[in-house]
């Protein structure tokens, strides 16, 4: 059954709620950096994106950057899934990486709309 672990004795659920909090998480982090990205470019409208991928995307609007950050996310996330049914005990750390590394870019963006 894909819902175990492979240490098939102790049949620990793998979509708990460590799993859970962590995908909303990384989901939210994501959310915060883009919308205080979009706030920052309002009032800094000649201000332009440093990361060379979501410049771009910025640019064409909410649906695509939100389309492609749900996908990443979701890849990231089965990633994790996919090592703890393997066993591994380190299945957290890119996930909890990528939420502190948006976070403090959203923190970051925060800074500069006082």
């Amino acid at each position: 059954d894909g819902d175990y672990n492979a240490q098939g004795s102790s049949k620990r659920r793998l979509l708990d709620a460590k799993y859970w909090a962590l995908t909303g998480g990384l989901f939210g982090s994501h959310v915060f950096d883009i919308e205080t990205t979009y706030a920052f470019r309002r009032k800094y409208p000649g201000s332009s994106e440093l990361n060379p991928i979501a410049g771009p995307l910025l640019a064409t609007g909410r649906p695509a950057i939100y389309g492609v950050v749900a996908a990443m996310d979701a890849g990231i996330m089965y990633y994790a899934y996919h090592l703890r049914k393997k066993g591994s005990n380190k299945w957290w750390v890119i996930p909890v990486v990528l939420i502190g590394v948006e976070s403090a870019i959203g923190i970051r963006n925060l800074k500069y709309l006082k």
